[in-house]
């Protein structure tokens, strides 16, 4: 019996607080030793219970930050969309505007209705012109071989 006191002290374990009393028989002892562990076993739950925790709070953050990126990825892909179509429509009516200042400049004494007339030829040539235009361009682009293949 003192031998196991002794054995227990030597190991260093100050905590358990019957080491102070080295006259206790084995039930005492045996009863410290699993208020011990018992101890240890709460304080180690306490210690799962807090990361369990702590990983769930991570978890919702996690997927917040994931649902707010997503939004913003939307958000951006519906502005990105946006400013394409603004574009798209600024060329159009550019596109038109400088059909009908070229058409009026080469006649100077032709009227709207004769521009209403001519509409839809003047702007398949200019289709034309600007396919040839894109042909030619990606022609040169392959003569100077910075036109990648695929």
């Amino acid at each position: 019996m003192a031998g196991r006191v002794k054995l227990k002290q030597k190991e260093g374990n100050k905590k358990m607080s019957y080491l102070k009393f080295p006259n206790l028989n084995n039930q005492q002892i045996q009863t410290y030793e699993t208020l011990s562990v018992l101890e240890a076993s709460a304080q180690h739950n306490a210690k799962l219970r807090a990361a369990e925790n702590a990983a769930l709070e991570k978890q919702k953050r996690d997927a917040e930050n994931e649902k707010l990126s997503a939004q913003h990825l939307e958000h951006s892909r519906r502005e990105r969309e946006a400013e394409a179509e603004a574009r798209r429509k600024e060329a159009a009516a550019n596109f038109e505007a400088d059909l009908r200042r070229k058409f009026f400049e080469g006649n100077s004494f032709a009227s709207e209705s004769d521009f209403r007339v001519m509409w839809p030829e003047l702007r398949k040539r200019a289709m034309l012109e600007n396919t040839g235009t894109a042909d030619k361009s990606e022609e040169l682009m392959r003569q100077s071989g910075s036109y990648s293949r695929m």
